[in-house]
């Protein structure tokens, strides 16, 4: 090993095949959306500690994270299903009808991954709470890799509840 580089001493592999796992990474732009405070600045701190680019951290509720999405283009989100305003669901249908190149990542406590409108959401991924931060960062890399989705119509069943005006309604106003 030359002696230039002593500090490659602590990598496993004999060869700079390293180099392209831990340098030329580039950055997948992921944007949080949880009505959880807390979990939402965790799951931001710990993607911008493995070099991912967090674009926003939304709190706020589905019509926020509407709008950044359309504000910033997202490759991945990261999207609670239970949220106030829009629902994760509705909103995922509505991001992959306009951004069909986008990943939506949906968990949540409440519902499971072979749920009727989880397995119709259109979403690249689901993991159930407590989500386990290691295994979130893996499953962006891999799904920041594969070619994007079909574009998904959001179906009635989910587009509105006695708490939420039809979705198409309250995203065009909020646009």
């Amino acid at each position: 090993m030359p002696s230039y580089r002593p500090w490659l001493q602590i990598f496993p592999t004999s060869d700079d095949s390293w180099h392209e796992t831990f340098c030329e990474k580039i950055p997948v732009r992921v944007l949080i959306a949880d009505d959880d405070r807390e979990l939402a600045l965790a799951i931001s701190s710990y993607l911008r500690h493995c070099n991912e680019e967090v674009v926003a951290t939304v709190t706020t509720g589905g019509l926020d994270v509407v709008r950044n999405t359309h504000r910033f283009r997202p490759d991945v989100i990261i999207m609670d299903v239970i949220m106030p305003r829009l629902n994760g669901l509705t909103v995922c249908h509505h991001i992959l009808s306009r951004f069909p190149n986008t990943k939506i990542i949906l968990f949540s406590g409440k519902l499971d991954a072979d749920h009727p409108l989880v397995v119709n959401s259109g979403a690249a991924a689901f993991l159930k709470k407590p989500v386990k931060l290691a295994e979130l960062s893996e499953l962006i890399a891999k799904i920041a890799k594969q070619p994007p989705t079909q574009p998904v119509i959001a179906s009635s069943s989910i587009a509105s509840s006695d708490d939420n005006p039809p979705p198409e309604n309250v995203i065009s106003a909020a646009l």
